[in-house]
């Protein structure tokens, strides 16, 4: 669970998606049904951390009692701290900004990564519908940059299986209502009746089978769309540049005073000056210093051997509580 996610849904969506979840109809491997019935409610609302819990449970153990936690709206702070280094949340986010925000991967590193790359990381998360499949994505590409470029390569072909098989499985069952048709003569109003179910049966199945088609058509033509842009020889200058230089810098730190300090601090490593005039509206007489688990974002002009230039300081201090979390670069 999560703090943006608590804030996206309300404790009845994610009451109510538990219960679809814990639904019997949906027990013993029927995940793909209450996901769905649950993205009625609200878009997103599946991958929600308790809502993917409930439906895993259930689809390993029918009869299994869920653990009163599941239940527990309240953010933790360990889940604030998962929030922030979702990768998913953060793609999400960062899609907001055309790609202007950096991706925080597990090894620690930051990476500002092109719309397109996370257009498709999306896309592919969205493209699976079993929660397993979800979460081990949603981790792989987690772990850092070459382990995302690397599951947007392998997993492609996971997928794709899971397609091939539904649709194996679909074209049996179209296989055996076809020749079960066949084995009724006559034309009684009963033979009728039964010719009639049968076929509409066959008739959904193949309808179902075409839309599985058009998935795994849909997924190879946006893969192939964006192949260029998962080559590791793809990584831009400027993501390579904050691969390297995201450690360069204090991350944590005990004022919020301590945290701006260390973003001009960062600005002047670079060969940049502040704009003293911009940093005293925008900052020194700003909005007050971000309240608990908030954010404060700020965009300073730069000067350069005393000329403004067009690139600006880029600030995001988030407080933690204890600390300040600092997130700055020059763009």
């Amino acid at each position: 669970m999560t703090e943006e996610l608590n804030e996206k849904f309300s404790p009845k969506q994610i009451k109510q998606a538990i219960g679809i979840a814990s639904d019997k109809r949906y027990a013993g491997g029927n995940m793909t049904g209450a996901t769905k019935t649950i993205e009625k409610l609200a878009r997103g609302l599946s991958d929600h951390p308790q809502v993917r819990a409930v439906l895993k449970r259930q689809n390993e153990d029918v009869n299994e009692k869920f653990d009163p936690a599941d239940f527990d709206l309240v953010a933790t702070d360990k889940d604030k701290a998962g929030a922030k280094m979702n990768i998913i949340m953060q793609l999400r986010k960062a899609a907001d900004v055309k790609g202007n925000m950096p991706i925080q991967f597990a090894d620690g590193k930051k990476a500002k990564l092109p719309p397109k790359v996370i257009e498709l990381a999306l896309k592919k998360f969205a493209s699976f519908r079993k929660p397993d499949a979800k979460e081990k994505l949603q981790t792989a590409m987690g772990k850092s940059y070459k382990d995302m470029v690397h599951a947007l390569k392998t997993m492609r072909e996971e997928v794709e299986l899971d397609e091939g098989v539904d649709k194996a499985k679909i074209q049996k069952q179209i296989d055996q209502a076809e020749k079960y048709l066949k084995t009724f003569f006559g034309n009684t109003s009963s033979v009728k009746m039964k010719k009639v179910a049968i076929q509409r049966k066959i008739d959904k199945l193949k309808k179902q089978l075409n839309e599985a088609e058009e998935r795994s058509l849909l997924l190879q033509k946006q893969l192939h769309l964006f192949e260029p842009e998962i080559n590791d020889e793809a990584v831009n200058e400027e993501v390579q540049q904050d691969l390297q230089e995201a450690p360069n810098y204090k991350l944590y730190h005990n004022t919020f005073s301590g945290a701006v300090q260390e973003a001009i601090a960062v600005a002047k490593k670079k060969g940049f000056d502040i704009n003293e005039d911009d940093w005293h509206d925008k900052v020194a007489t700003g909005p007050r210093k971000p309240s608990k688990d908030k954010t404060n974002s700020y965009s300073i002009k730069l000067m350069k051997n005393g000329k403004p230039v067009r690139q600006m300081l880029q600030i995001q201090v988030y407080n933690m509580g204890a600390k300040y979390e600092l997130n700055t670069y020059v763009q």
